[in-house]
């Protein structure tokens, strides 16, 4: 990544439209880019002839497309000194509960590859953490300003893309990005809370910067794969402070760690056990001799 002066664009603010029709966001860019860069893509079928209206930024739709019912959704948005925030207040309307995870909420990032210039200047990879509670973007020709998004209310639990394809693109559309909502039951008449605050940043280490200092947290671990009954330090960075969890390893295969960053801030890591050269040259031994 190319690094610019951080003075020049530490604090941007961000700028966006909207569709007069819908109030969602249209367009998102930072203030002062020479390149004029919108990182969304356009949802008029004009970039895209298959990404039409239903898949505007903040759009609610079930995970397989079709439209939610029992459900309304109000949108407000606010400047936090240069930082966008956005406040989702979705109610159940219906009689019956409603599961927010079998719902996604549109996210659509303009992370596509038209050819080499345009990519360079004018499109973003977007990279998701859903349970770290951020996303960011970065231009792809490396030089910021670049986008960051961190949740401050509410949980989203995975990710999803809509609009790949070999007949929509192939491989050069990352496609229509959509986030998902904790496993959580919305009774008849309540209401959910999803707030996410965007603004603009330098470079990948400027964004978890920022994110820690906007509230948000960070988690770093000494390493991801170990073996057991090994340790692996976990890193916990909050703008309180910095904390080292120990976590030993006593299981092999896949597993989550969960992390209580204080103040309600939780999310997890995953890292994976192994068994020690002598643990499965024993475990192949005994597997000979039992069979």
């Amino acid at each position: 990544m190319l690094i610019v002066s951080f003075s020049a664009i530490s604090a941007q603010k961000i700028v966006y439209q909207t569709d007069a029709s819908t109030d969602a966001l249209t367009s998102l860019k930072v203030e002062g880019d020479a390149t004029g860069m919108n990182w969304l893509v356009r949802t008029d079928g004009s970039q895209y002839a298959w990404i039409g209206k239903q898949y505007q930024w903040g759009t609610l739709r079930n995970l397989d497309g079709s439209e939610v019912e029992g459900l309304s959704c109000k949108v407000t948005r606010r400047y936090d000194g240069n930082d966008l925030v956005e406040t989702y207040l979705i109610r159940n309307t219906s009689h019956a509960n409603i599961e927010l995870s079998q719902l996604q909420i549109y996210t659509p990032w303009n992370d596509n590859y038209p050819d080499a210039n345009t990519c360079r200047t004018l499109r973003c990879n977007a990279h998701v953490w859903a349970a770290e509670r951020c996303t960011y973007a970065m231009r792809m020709g490396g030089k910021g300003p670049h986008v960051g998004m961190m949740l401050e209310e509410g949980s989203i639990s995975a990710y999803a893309i809509s609009e790949r394809g070999m007949e929509k693109g192939g491989s050069n559309t990352r496609g229509i990005i959509s986030l998902i909502p904790e496993t959580f039951t919305l009774m008849p008449g309540r209401v959910y809370m999803l707030r996410w605050r965007i603004f603009s940043f330098n470079d990948e280490e400027d964004f978890f910067r920022k994110m820690v200092a906007k509230g948000g947290v960070r988690v770093k671990a000494d390493r991801y794969v170990a073996k057991m009954d090994e340790n692996i330090n976990v890193q916990i960075i909050t703008r309180e402070g910095v904390k080292t969890e120990v976590n030993p390893i006593r299981q092999t295969g896949e597993q989550r760690i969960e992390i209580n960053g204080g103040k309600g801030r939780r999310t997890h890591i995953e890292v994976f056990g192994l068994l020690s050269i002598e643990q499965l040259l024993e475990s192949r031994a005994q597997y000979i001799m039992d069979y």
